[in-house]
């Protein structure tokens, strides 16, 4: 889903078909990985080198599915901006015609997106970045 990000961060400003992830760790911090994503030739080249490593049997993946995985989405909670002209519930105001609802799941904020896209066909949802270090959860005025 969308991400809200200030205008002057290093996400903001990745070029083209390269990607950015950033990971926040409780005991090394903030991870990121920059590196060229999907394009035309970078996703061929991968395909037809994974094609061939499979015919001359070089490498063969192992997955190990004995342990049985769980995901409770009630454990992750965001807060999600909204520029809408539709009436949200709980939503406070976040800086010019939007709104922002706190403490929601990704399923609860998908959910109002729905509910708000019936009554405004052009609202667009972000999540915001959890507050923490050089990240803000407020609006921003750029000059």
């Amino acid at each position: 889903e969308p991400v809200a990000v200030a205008a002057d961060s290093l996400e903001a400003s990745v070029p083209s078909n390269f990607n950015l992830v950033t990971l926040d760790a409780t005991t090394v911090g903030e991870l990121k990985f920059y590196g060229q994503g999907a394009g035309s030739l970078p996703t061929g080249n991968a395909i037809v080198q994974d094609v061939l490593d499979c015919a001359t049997g070089a490498r063969r993946p192992t997955y190990d599915f004995s342990r049985p995985l769980a995901y409770d989405p009630a454990l992750l909670r965001g807060d999600y901006v909204y520029r809408t002209e539709a009436l949200l519930g709980d939503a406070e105001p976040f800086g010019e015609g939007a709104v922002v609802v706190r403490g929601l799941t990704a399923e609860a904020a998908r959910a109002l997106l729905a509910e708000a896209l019936a009554t405004d066909p052009t609202t667009f949802m972000a999540a915001l970045p959890p507050t923490g270090e050089g990240r803000t959860a407020e609006p921003t005025q750029e000059g």
